[in-house]
């Protein structure tokens, strides 16, 4: 009996749960939203692809970053509009070598 009891009481926890979870997202939204959100990035498609760099360190670690490196060689990455990745199609620059030490 007892467990049948605790079946109802896991029911009844379930269902109130579900039932604010519904209540709460559809309160959250605009009038006669039906409780689905839009993601920011998905709000303005005609936004610029931001500019990437992508460029290696003095140890050729390759770093792809939203600023240009100072004082190294970089390549400038186009992001496809159809695509959620990076190109790699070419490697990046490699690192100038130091000049030998003069004596």
């Amino acid at each position: 009996m007892r467990l049948a009891w605790a079946i109802v009481a896991g029911l009844a926890v379930g269902a109130a749960i579900g039932g604010w979870s519904m209540w709460r997202d559809r309160a959250a939204g605009p009038p006669g939203a039906t409780g689905t959100r839009t993601p920011p990035a998905a709000a303005d498609p005609a936004a610029p692809a931001p500019t990437l760099y992508r460029w290696r360190d003095d140890a050729g670690t390759l770093h792809i970053t939203d600023r240009p490196p100072a004082g190294r060689p970089y390549e400038v990455v186009t992001l496809r509009d159809d695509q959620n990745v990076v190109s790699m199609s070419g490697p990046a620059p490699e690192p100038e070598p130091e000049a030998a030490p003069a004596d």
